[in-house]
């Protein structure tokens, strides 16, 4: 993490998603997606408990977006992007596949 993500403003889904993917189980208890799910979901509210925002700058809809594209594969609707990746990869090993998911996801978003 660079000095720009200790700032409480700045982007910070992304940065864990990265390290997060070279070795989840280094981080988490299994390689679950839904343990990534959980973690995410508690550090949001962490932040908010603090007063800060839930998420950093430019990452507000990120989440919602991902669930929308992963949608667009799945044919779910009005679920969280965890339930899709389930769909996707029911298996307990399931974090490399949000993790390749997410990256295919920033890659479309950013026209590579």
């Amino acid at each position: 993490m660079t000095s720009d993500a200790a700032r409480p403003e700045a982007p910070w889904i992304r940065a864990y998603f990265r390290k997060f993917a070279v070795r989840p189980g280094m981080y988490f208890e299994d390689n679950r997606a839904r343990s990534v799910y959980l973690w995410a979901l508690g550090y949001g509210w962490a932040r908010e408990d603090l007063g800060l925002r839930r998420y950093g700058r430019g990452e507000e809809d990120l989440f919602e977006e991902f669930a929308g594209w992963l949608g667009q594969r799945t044919r779910l609707v009005d679920v969280e992007w965890i339930h899709h990746v389930e769909h996707l990869d029911p298996s307990k090993d399931n974090a490399r596949t949000l993790f390749r998911l997410f990256q295919e996801f920033e890659e479309e978003r950013s026209g590579r």
